[in-house]
């Protein structure tokens, strides 16, 4: 069990019901505010006082490694958005900005738009196909045989 949460639970008490959801949210918000503390570390690349030289060392090499500065950079790219999506993008839903899904979306619209007009195209002719009007000069019944 962990430390921190043990000690949490010596000065509160809640229903055991809720115990998962309440070190869920605790773990969220102990990891966000870890990270926004690396995070300032690595911009001042200053070393907090409560960290051990150790632990610094290798948190400066996972920073300096190549993968590590390729996912950095995709995510700030993610943030800064393009002109087609209006400039910074708030809610970026993972890895996959906000206008890409955008763009992504309308694309699969346009293909089902156009294979529906393509389907009723062909309804059509197949209506007057079957129905001999393009043998016989007669008017389309509106009877679909599709």
């Amino acid at each position: 069990m962990c430390y921190l949460f043990s000690t949490l639970q010596k000065w509160f008490t809640w229903d055991p019901i809720h115990e998962d959801r309440i070190r869920r949210n605790f773990e969220n918000r102990g990891n966000a505010r870890l990270r926004d503390f690396f995070g300032k570390a690595r911009k001042r690349n200053k070393k907090p006082v409560w960290l051990g030289d150790a632990q610094w060392e290798g948190l400066q090499q996972h920073w300096a490694n190549e993968h590590y500065k390729k996912l950095r950079e995709t995510a700030q790219k993610n943030r800064l958005g393009t002109p087609e999506s209006g400039g910074p993008s708030l809610h970026t839903c993972g890895s996959i900005p906000m206008h890409e899904h955008r763009r992504r979306l309308v694309n699969e619209l346009m293909f089902v738009m156009y294979s529906f007009k393509l389907n009723t195209v062909f309804c059509v002719v197949l209506d007057i196909i079957l129905s001999g009007t393009y043998i016989e000069g007669t008017t389309w019944d509106g009877a679909h045989h599709c």
